[in-house]
């Protein structure tokens, strides 16, 4: 009878989970690419977060990498392509300092991807390693801080701006290595952290916006007030109305902490930073870190403490919808190595997860396993017997079957996300240094995990290869449904729309296998039908495209739904204002 009992149990549970549209099963463990990993022997102190970018038009992305000596020696710069090689030209080696951050973007507009690297200059290489016309710019950085590094748009003309910290200067270079108008701009806080920016637009034009965090020093933890600030500029280098946006007494933005624009919340654009408050007790010092949420005025809308514990400083900020419910969730992590994710609204929804977060470094989100959620990414700074660990965990915070996977030496940073070699499924990189100062690549394949940026909201830090910290933005010249070298046959798809987010026209794509009568809807989170985008039509096999205007929509998530006579695929976008 009790056997009986627990099969009713069972096949009722395994019902709710068809019915709720759940899968629970996870596929095998990330399996090495063939030459990986690549050992890199040249000392350490410092490497940048591995960058993913097509330099050579053909398809693949290269990884970006860079190692140095010490402070007082060079430090080289790596592109590896997918098969473990070096990229012709490189490494290239900088004088002291070295390279400090990177980050990879169209500058021209000429269809070819270019590396800016930022020194004691700015420089822009081509593919092949050679350097950009114009560059480099001296920037005489000295012992001021260099903030990290961003490429945008900012205008509209199709050219990339650089966009960098020296010091309490916010700089921004045009295309041509030439100052913008209406820049250098200087931070009434002068940074004794070093700060990130995020770029984005928030002041509802058609032009974006950099918003940049500074913290000044404050001699006595305890006596300072508006000791950090919270910046908006527009393009022009005129702070937006509302702007600087000051935090209350003692609180400060910690080491990198950067902020994040979430441009398609209910509520509208939103900016949110974590920040944290330093107290002093006897000899001892306390932190509490909090979560603030600002609208593109200024103002805080809500805040939240993070931590339980009472010395926890907390960093930057990852977003992505974890749970599959159509609403964006905050991932930070603390240095007690506690990764906490917040609802929009103020909740703290989970926080028992286990990763070491530090530096210009984020909490990396994307679909690892074929469960229908998303995956959280976390490191391991520690190392035993020269080995160490990279964590994956479900959102519940239970960790995925295969995790952790042990490296060899500790990972500077958690790894980066991208179909490396084009054949569709998800790769995973990052670096390790061993305690005798070497250095290894490591790239992994997850076969059967799409590549798609509904998949991966947050795939590398930064968000993208821009560096941008905007959710849901994608760089214009990205690789876009590029199909595999191997398919030769037609198969049923939806593509991810593309732009997305967007205002208020996006392109929808998809293929069809033979002559099909085709349906193609866009309903809101509700399941309401919104638009009939194609009604069912019949179209011949191939690629199609069409145009969808949001213009009648109000901002927010929705889904659209291919059907093509017994094929339906859904998927989602966001309609920004």
């Amino acid at each position: 009878m009790k056997q009986f009992s627990f099969a009713i149990l069972f096949v009722f549970l395994l019902h709710c989970n068809v019915m709720a549209g759940k899968n629970f099963s996870f596929n095998s463990p990330p399996t090495l690419l063939p030459n990986f990993p690549i050992k890199i022997d040249s000392g350490y102190t410092h490497v940048t977060p591995p960058l993913l970018a097509d330099f050579d038009n053909d398809g693949t992305l290269e990884i970006v990498i860079t190692i140095g000596v010490t402070a007082h020696f060079p430090r080289a710069i790596y592109i590896f392509n997918k098969d473990g090689n070096q990229l012709h030209g490189w490494p290239i080696q900088l004088p002291p300092p070295g390279a400090k951050f990177t980050a990879a973007g169209d500058i021209q507009g000429d269809g070819k991807i270019e590396l800016v690297v930022v020194s004691e200059s700015l420089y822009v290489f081509n593919s092949n390693g050679t350097r950009y016309e114009g560059f480099p710019v001296p920037i005489t950085l000295g012992t001021e801080r260099a903030g990290l590094l961003s490429l945008y748009d900012l205008d509209n003309d199709n050219r990339l701006e650089i966009i960098l910290l020296r010091g309490s200067q916010l700089l921004v270079f045009n295309a041509d290595g030439q100052m913008r108008n209406g820049w250098p701009q200087v931070l009434r806080n002068s940074p004794i952290t070093i700060p990130k920016f995020t770029i984005g637009n928030i002041g509802g034009n058609d032009n974006a916006e950099i918003v940049v965090a500074a913290t000044s020093e404050c001699p006595v933890p305890g006596t300072c007030d508006s000791m950090a600030a919270l910046y908006a500029f527009g393009d022009n280098g005129v702070l937006l109305p509302g702007w600087p946006a000051y935090l209350d007494s003692n609180y400060f933005f910690w080491g990198f902490c950067e902020p994040v624009i979430i441009p398609s919340s209910p509520e509208g654009p939103l900016i949110a930073i974590t920040n944290n408050r330093v107290t002093q007790i006897g000899p001892a010092f306390e932190i509490l870190a909090r979560m603030s949420i600002f609208s593109p005025s200024g103002q805080v809308i809500r805040q939240w403490r993070l931590d339980k514990n009472d010395d926890a400083g907390a960093s930057s900020i990852s977003v992505a919808d974890i749970d599959g419910n159509g609403e964006l969730e905050l991932i930070t992590a603390t240095d007690t190595r506690e990764v906490i994710i917040s609802s929009l609204s103020g909740t703290i929804l989970q926080r028992n997860m286990y990763g070491y977060v530090n530096g210009p470094d984020n909490v990396v989100v994307g679909k690892l396993t074929s469960s229908d959620t998303l995956t959280i990414i976390a490191r391991n700074n520690q190392s035993s017997n020269d080995t160490s660990q990279i964590f994956f965990y479900q959102f519940d915070g239970s960790s995925v079957p295969w995790s952790p996977i042990k490296v060899r030496g500790i990972p500077n940073y958690v790894p980066a996300l991208g179909d490396i070699n084009n054949d569709g499924s998800i790769d995973m990189v990052t670096i390790t240094t061993t305690i005798t100062d070497l250095n290894y690549l490591y790239a992994w394949t997850l076969p059967g995990i799409s590549s798609t940026q509904e998949n991966f909201p947050w795939p590398m830090y930064g968000h993208d290869r821009y560096r941008t910290s905007q959710f849901g933005f994608v760089p214009s010249d990205s690789i876009v449904s590029v199909p595999s070298f191997e398919q030769t046959t037609l198969q049923f798809s939806l593509s991810q729309n593309y732009p997305n987010p967007f205002n208020p026209q996006t392109t929808l794509s998809f293929v069809i296998r033979h002559s099909s009568l085709v349906s193609l809807k866009v309903y809101n989170t509700l399941g309401k039908e919104v638009a009939m985008v194609i009604q069912n039509e019949l179209k011949e096999a191939g690629e199609h495209k069409v145009t969808f205007d949001a213009s009648n929509v109000p901002s927010g998530i929705y889904y659209y739904r291919l059907t093509a006579g017994t094929f339906t695929e859904t998927k989602k976008f966001v309609v920004v204002r």
